[in-house]
């Protein structure tokens, strides 16, 4: 039995409630603005609910497939109501298996909205192609209580991964990585903060790398900053990205990073050699070499921590909040 089959039976629920009580609401109020009696609502709902409700549902059509659904359904619940609709796509959809009918419904739906917001310019570039009010804006990241040391030169030090154990975060790269030059720094761990399905491969993997007393998998935590802060150095080994937020964390907490510049996101953070590194999508050598040169040199780790920071004037809260209102009251977009 599917354990997540009972949980999305919740969800679908949920929704059918709370647009049903819209409808009569609106109804009973003389609003009239029809909500739900939209016939393609119906539709949509019964759409939703066989996708979600298979025997073993794809973990992306889970993740990404929810959010699709949920303004599919609202765009076609509101047709003709004269209610505002903006839709959010918080990863990569270039890279979102949600299934061709969800992807369809995208491209015939989401140029209805009154605006579909990214978080970065390169999804912008992918939306931009079929719809017509497209806004780009980002994550914020707030300034950290904790920061951390990165230019210790003896003792232990750790170099810190964060994110889901799924195929698309590319730990596996990124353990091949770090095997390639533990040798050569003994004092260095790798830690990987984070749950998922890929857990034994992992493990597996470490061990037959021979790393696996170096390589630490804690799990999940609720509050990252302070195993940030005792860190020295952060990876990114994404295959694909929306906007990292363990990323823009990292850096805020003053960490020297690298990452993999993947299609969106980490090259619309990192400026490339003054406040990290970027190197080629999955070329694991590169990586190894970006990775033996933070370990090896704490001035460089030092330099390129301290321009991090930076992000939290980039990203601050009030500039991207001061986006978000400007685009919900009409201004214009500073």
């Amino acid at each position: 039995m599917n354990p997540l089959k009972k949980s999305h039976q919740d969800i679908i629920g949920a929704l059918a409630v709370m647009f049903g009580l819209a409808g009569l609401v609106s109804e009973w109020t003389g609003l009239r603005s029809g909500i739900l009696p939209h016939p393609l609502a119906g539709v949509c709902f019964v759409l939703s609910g066989a996708a979600l409700l298979l025997p073993d549902p794809p973990s992306r059509l889970r993740r990404h497939g929810l959010p699709v659904i949920g303004f599919t359904i609202a765009l076609l619940a509101t047709t003709g109501t004269g209610v505002p609709v903006f839709v959010c796509e918080r990863s990569d959809p270039r890279h979102d298996a949600i299934g061709r009918p969800w992807a369809a419904l995208r491209r015939l739906l989401y140029p209805r909205a009154a605006g579909v917001v990214v978080q970065t310019e390169r999804v912008g570039a992918w939306a931009r192609a079929f719809c017509p009010r497209v806004h780009v804006i980002p994550n914020f990241v707030e300034r950290p209580m904790q920061v951390a040391k990165p230019g210790i030169e003896h003792g232990p030090r750790r170099l810190l991964g964060l994110g889901r154990l799924a195929p698309e975060k590319g730990f596996d790269l990124l353990v091949r990585a770090f095997a390639r030059v533990a040798r050569s720094h003994p004092d260095w761990t790798l830690e990987i903060l984070g749950e998922g399905k890929e857990r034994t491969q992992l493990e597996t993997l470490a061990g037959a790398l021979g790393v696996r007393d170096r390589v630490s998998m804690p799990g999940s935590v609720v509050h990252p900053l302070p195993r940030l802060a005792a860190a020295h150095a952060f990876a990114l080994p994404s295959r694909y990205e929306g906007f990292p937020n363990a990323l823009l964390e990292a850096m805020a907490c003053g960490l020297p990073v690298v990452a993999f510049d993947c299609q969106s996101g980490p090259r619309e953070i990192i400026v490339h050699e003054q406040d990290g590194l970027l190197v080629r999508p999955g070329d694991i050598a590169e990586m190894a070499l970006a990775l033996d040169r933070l370990m090896g040199n704490a001035a460089e780790r030092v330099r390129l921590g301290r321009n991090a920071t930076e992000v939290t004037v980039r990203f601050a809260p009030e500039t991207v909040l001061q986006r978000w209102s400007a685009l919900l009251t009409g201004e214009e977009l500073p």
